[in-house]
This record gives C-alpha cells, sequence and structure tokens, in this order.
C-alpha cells in the first residue's frame, strides 16, 4: 500500500469511527496540513460540516453548537498557532462541561523540534482543560493497529462525555502529499467493515450517594421548614424540572433560578409556582420582603450570579446552614458549606425527594412567603420602568426591557457576561416565558459571544438574540463571519454605552483617577455599525424603545443576521439601576402599594 493510500486510510477510518461516535457536527478551519482529515469530513455523508474562518471563533461556534444539540460537537483544524486559538473556547467548556472534540493537524516526526514553519508541541497545548489528549503515531501498514485506531477514538470520546463531560484533543500528524487518494475496492469493504463495527461509546453517569446518607438528608429537611433552594447556571440538564418541583413541593421552599438557567424563562407548569423570578429585584430593593431569613439553603450545582443573593448570604441569611449538591467537584467560593452531596442530580435529588414525606396540609409553605414578597415588586416594576423611561428616553434599562418584550416564544436567548447578565437579571421578571436562556458561565469571559450565538442558532435551528455590551462585541466580531452563514433569524444586539461601564459600579470606580479608571472602562469611538458592511449581514439602529422595538420586528421577519446598535447615554447603566431600585422602594413604601399585599 503507498503512503498516501494508508493516509487517506486513516483519515477516513479516523472520521468514520468518530462519526459511529455519534460525533455528527464539525466545524472546519481552512489549511493545508489538515487536507486528509477535512476531505475525510467532507466526504463522511454522516457528518454535518460548518466552515469557521478563524479558530477562536470557531471554537465558540462549536461551543454554542454543542449546547444546543446536547452532544458532542468535532473541531478540525490545521498545525501550528491555529490550534492555541481553540484555548479560550476550550477552557470554558472544560468549566462548563461541554463535550468537544478537538481534531487537529500536526507534522510528522521528522519536521519537529528543527524550527519547521507551523511545527510547535501541540499535544500538551491544552493541559488539564481537556479530558484526555491523544498523540496518534504515522499511519500503519498493519491491518492488525487499524481496530487499536479504533478502540482509542471511542475510548476518548467516551471520556468526553463523561461522568464529568467535556473537551477531548486527537492530533494527528500528517506528511505530504496530502491529497486523497482512491483506495482499492477490497480495502474500501475492509475500511467500511471497521467502522460499521464500532460501537458507540456509553455515556458515563456519577452514581447517586448512600441510602443511608439521603435519608440522613431527609431527616434534616424534615427538622426545618424555613429553606430556599438554589439553581446555578447549568449546561448539560441533567435533571427534570418535574423532579426539582417534586423536592420543592414536599420541603416547602422556594426554587431561585440563576438568570442564565436555561428554564429560568421556560418553566414547566409543575415548577412554575415554585420559582421566585423577581428574587434579584426584591432583594435590592427590601430583603425583609421574604420574611425571616433563611435556616438552610440547598444550593444544586454553581451559584447564582446575583450580586444581591450574594450580599443576602452574608448578610440576613448568613447564619443559613449550606448544603451543596453537584455531580461533581466544589462548587462554593466562601467555605461555608458544612456538606458536599456528589452523584448524579437526575439520581440525587428525585431520592431526596421520595424520602420525604408529604407535607402536613396545615403546614404553610416558606416559598408562599417569597412570593408573596416578590409579587410586591414584581407588581410595581412596570411602573418604575415607565417613570425611569420618562425621565431618561436613553435609558439602558428601560431599553433592554422592552427588547425582553419583543422576544419570541420558543425561541434563544444569549446574554453576555458583566453588565447584560445582570440587568436582564434584576428585569428577569420581563423575559417572556418560553425563552430559553443561555450564557458562558464556566469561565464567565466576554470572549467568543458572537461566535457562542452564531453556534447556538446553528444548532438550535430557532430564532436567537444575543445580547451583549459594546467591549464584548470588539472582542469577537469576527464572529460576524461565522454569523453570516446563520439561516435562521439571529439578531446580535449591541449596546453601545462607549466602553466597560461595569467598571463604574465596582469599588475601583473610587480607588483610581478618571484618568487611571480609562484603563478599566476602555472609552472607544468606534463606529460599530461599520461591521455590519464589513461582514454583509443585515444593520438595524436605536436609541429610543420604539426605535427599538420596530428594528426587532424587522430583524425577525427574515431569515440570517442582524446587528443591531442600540446607542445609550454612557453613564447609564450605574445611574438607571440607582434610580430604579429607589423608585421601586419609593412605591413599595407608599400607601397605595398595600393593595398588592
Amino acid at each position: 500500500m503507498t503512503a498516501p493510500a494508508l493516509q487517506t486510510l486513516w483519515a477516513r477510518l479516523l472520521l468514520g469511527t468518530l462519526a459511529r461516535a455519534e460525533v455528527r457536527h464539525w466545524v472546519i478551519s481552512p489549511g493545508s496540513r489538515s487536507t486528509p482529515l477535512a476531505v475525510a469530513a467532507l466526504r463522511c455523508s454522516e457528518l454535518d460540516c460548518a466552515l469557521v474562518l478563524d479558530e477562536r471563533s470557531a471554537g465558540f461556534f462549536a461551543l454554542g453548537w454543542a449546547r444546543a444539540s446536547q452532544s458532542a460537537v468535532g473541531l478540525l483544524c490545521t498545525s501550528g498557532t491555529a490550534v492555541g486559538n481553540y484555548l479560550p473556547a476550550v477552557m470554558e467548556a472544560s468549566q462548563s462541561g461541554v463535550p468537544l472534540v478537538l481534531l487537529t493537524a500536526d507534522r510528522p516526526p521528522e519536521l519537529q523540534d528543527c524550527s519547521a514553519p507551523q511545527t510547535l508541541d501541540q499535544v500538551r497545548v491544552f493541559g488539564s482543560f481537556v479530558r484526555a489528549a491523544v498523540e496518534f503515531g504515522e499511519p500503519s501498514p498493519l491491518a492488525q493497529q487499524w481496530p487499536a485506531l479504533r478502540r482509542r477514538v471511542l475510548s476518548t470520546v467516551e471520556k468526553a462525555q463523561g461522568p464529568l463531560p467535556g473537551p477531548v484533543h486527537f492530533n494527528v500528524p500528517l506528511r505530504k502529499p496530502l491529497e486523497p487518494v482512491a483506495l482499492p475496492p477490497a480495502l474500501e469493504q475492509q475500511l467500511a467493515g471497521l467502522i460499521a463495527s464500532a460501537l458507540p461509546p456509553a455515556k458515563a453517569r456519577v452514581a447517586a450517594p448512600s441510602q443511608q446518607r439521603l435519608t440522613a438528608l431527609a431527616q434534616r429537611l424534615r427538622e426545618q421548614p424555613r429553606g430556599v433552594i438554589t439553581c446555578g447556571f447549568s449546561a448539560t440538564l441533567e435533571l427534570a424540572q418535574s423532579e426539582l418541583a417534586r423536592l420543592a413541593q414536599r420541603t416547602g421552599y422556594p426554587v431561585l433560578l440563576d438568570i442564565a438557567h436555561p428554564w429560568r424563562q421556560k418553566l414547566r407548569a409543575e415548577l412554575r409556582p415554585w420559582v421566585i423570578a423577581a428574587y434579584d429585584a426584591t432583594l435590592r430593593c427590601d430583603p425583609g420582603l421574604f420574611g425571616a431569613a433563611p435556616e438552610l439553603i440547598l444550593q444544586v450545582g454553581p451559584g447564582l450570579v446575583s450580586a444581591a443573593w450574594e450580599r443576602y448570604l452574608a448578610g440576613p441569611a448568613a447564619s443559613a446552614e449550606l448544603l451543596l449538591f453537584s455531580a461533581t467537584g466544589w462548587p462554593e467560593t466562601t467555605g461555608r458549606a458544612v456538606t458536599h452531596v456528589e452523584g448524579a442530580l437526575g439520581l440525587t435529588l428525585p431520592a431526596l425527594a421520595a424520602a420525604l414525606p408529604e407535607p402536613a396540609s396545615q403546614r404553610v409553605p416558606y416559598a408562599a412567603t417569597w412570593r408573596a414578597g416578590a409579587a410586591r415588586v414584581q407588581a410595581e416594576l412596570p411602573a418604575a420602568l415607565e417613570t425611569a423611561a420618562a425621565r431618561h428616553p436613553a435609558s439602558e434599562l428601560s431599553l433592554i426591557a422592552s427588547l425582553l418584550s419583543t422576544l419570541p416564544e420558543d425561541s434563544e436567548l444569549v446574554l453576555g457576561n458583566s453588565l447584560p447578565l445582570r440587568e436582564v437579571d434584576l428585569l428577569g421578571a420581563a423575559v417572556a416565558r418560553g425563552v430559553t436562556t443561555h450564557a458562558l458561565r464556566g469561565v464567565n469571559g466576554i470572549d467568543g459571544l458572537v461566535s457562542f450565538a452564531s453556534g447556538l442558532a446553528r444548532g438550535s435551528g430557532k430564532p436567537t438574540t444575543l445580547l451583549l455590551g459594546d467591549m464584548s462585541f470588539l472582542h469577537d466580531v469576527g464572529g460576524l463571519f461565522a454569523a453570516r452563514r446563520v439561516t435562521t433569524p439571529l439578531v446580535v444586539v449591541v449596546i453601545d454605552n462607549g466602553g466597560g461601564r461595569i467598571f463604574e459600579q465596582l469599588p475601583v470606580h473610587s480607588a483610581v483617577t478618571p484618568r487611571e479608571l480609562e484603563y478599566w472602562t476602555t472609552p472607544h469611538d468606534c463606529q460599530l455599525t461599520a461591521a455590519a458592511s464589513l461582514y454583509g449581514v443585515a444593520l438595524e439602529r436605536a436609541s429610543s424603545r420604539d426605535e427599538l422595538c420596530a428594528a426587532m420586528g424587522r430583524s425577525f421577519s427574515h431569515a440570517g443576521a442582524t446587528l443591531l446598535v442600540v446607542k445609550v447615554d454612557p453613564d447609564s447603566s450605574a445611574k438607571d439601576t440607582r434610580e430604579l431600585v429607589a423608585e421601586l422602594r419609593r412605591r413599595l413604601a407608599s400607601p397605595s402599594a398595600d393593595g398588592v399585599k
């Protein structure tokens, strides 16, 4: 067998086995050294391939696609710095538990350690952020080694899927000539048999805790009527809403869902009565509306993004006992947790609920107190927003509230980190139901958001809205190359407030001089709208609520990407937040608010 034929067979066996392992979505970036792998992927009828020019953008595109499909997505690139550009997305995937399969082409052994172009040590480039890193040797002519390649692929993909999902890396040295060749019929038949006999790897799961431990925990919950259940961001939903609802019903505890949780605006009937949507605004206005502080907090997964909740934990709820529930790891930063229950949430929480008796009919659920307090704030929120809008037509908060009201049902909403996430948390009760919320909460960075939303739209096939700040947009303006290829409505909404305004709400604002503060806020005079013509996407502008609503309507009326730049006053967010909270407090304190108690 010739060397080109052997390399062609090796690439086809590798991609064919990955297809059998159910890694069927691939994001390919162009390059020469990866030619055998790219051709094998493009000619495999089971694979769905997308082209993204820049590897950094491709990584986040794949991350969004994986989140939408709830399955592993592959990334394929050439050698050299192209590989390193995947790192930010790999870090996010590792921290948030999203399976990615990285397939990187490399130079052959004779070109290593001799200053050959586009050559470096690629095997260890992702360090501890991948669940496994596999270096394939040179293609072997020995037929008995071909099943070994298949085995290594299947066992490595298994590690990507769990018990702690995340990225894995295959590095493949390739030698010129790189172009594929036709294989003899007998070899084609042998190759097809090898691929067809590969069985998809089973998804490993973390076991549930012992029944003895669950019984002890159930006894603790029976003894304590005042408790709260919090559910932080989750990229992989291994728990059903009905299972969480049953735990809330058995305990009587309210449920706080993080603003980035996919369920937040897509609640089923059995869970909806237990979820407190306006908890962030209520805690900012008056934590006393929730009555006596909880004595027990059940934290499911990571903590909540809400700073108001953090202050509540450090203040009124400082003495509450904290119980952690997670599949793996310790998702708590303060060190105050006294109990950590590690196990598959889809097994642990239903078993815990089953160990609890039905609540006594005369017992008033603690959740009722929280619902009543939040209802008062939620009832006053629209009027308070109208007051803010009347004072400031270009109010950032009122514009975002209007944006949220225009979202189509059963659509996707991606929230940028820093200000947008926190602003929507404050206004969370105003988001239309049926919208699935997403964010990059693994590492909480602001990079890759346009690419991530583009991949999410590609994977979900649903109308998608991305809300982000101007700094985040400038970080990933190149993601519009991926966005231009999306065929479903994708609206990239950029809040242009002239820089990173979240730093004006952090302690650094008063610790440095105005000139020094620019190194944090990064004021700019970039013409963000010019990016639309550069990448060939539709453009909309807005600086008022009426303009914004009209622009959103036009953007969702056609397939493809739209860049919507919303111009607001530079100091709008900090000022609007203070004024909105003050207005809510004034309304809650007035006699007219008594009627909604």
